[in-house]
């Protein structure tokens, strides 16, 4: 939800001739709101973890930042990638979520060309380790799997950043 229309609305609504009516830089712009949302994500997360400490029981683990900003990394700059792309870009990232989902679950240990393929979409398979150990799962930090997710979602974002510069916003 954080990233949800962040370019596509503009782009929709035609807000970016205003936006960009002056001499403004339109990844730089669009990657400080990607930013700022990111920031507001960990801010209502963390006051809802607050409310949950004081509802039902006191808990602050320190992994809960990490994980917050590795999900919005993993999940949001696949979100903002495909808001480059066209203007369905949430229904498109839960499509690509289900279907990675799926497909992990399905062909994510097959040697071949499918197994292959499974690498370019999201690693939500993998999520399900950290969501674990935030909750309170015995056992190490999944360090490579947080650095699978954060890799990931960094590769979208800055492919996004890539569409920004290459493709006319006015393009539907």
């Amino acid at each position: 939800f954080a990233t949800n229309g962040i370019v596509s609305s503009d782009r929709k609504t035609g807000y970016f001739r205003f936006l960009f009516s002056k001499p403004v830089s339109a990844p730089r712009y669009y990657a400080n709101a990607f930013l700022a949302n990111g920031l507001g994500l960990l801010l209502v997360a963390l006051v809802l973890l607050g409310l949950y400490s004081l509802v039902v029981r006191p808990t602050l683990p320190p992994s809960f930042v990490p994980v917050v900003l590795a999900m919005y990394l993993a999940y949001g700059a696949n979100g903002f990638l495909l808001s480059t792309i066209w203007r369905f870009d949430w229904l498109s990232l839960v499509t690509v979520a289900i279907v990675a989902a799926i497909g992990w679950d399905t062909w994510g240990q097959d040697p071949g060309i499918r197994g292959w393929l499974m690498h370019l979409l999201p690693p939500t398979h993998r999520a399900v380790d950290v969501y674990a150990f935030v909750a309170g799962a015995a056992g190490p930090f999944p360090w490579a799997t947080l650095a699978w997710l954060t890799g990931y979602g960094l590769v979208s974002f800055l492919l996004g950043l890539w569409v920004l510069r290459v493709r006319a916003l006015a393009a539907a």
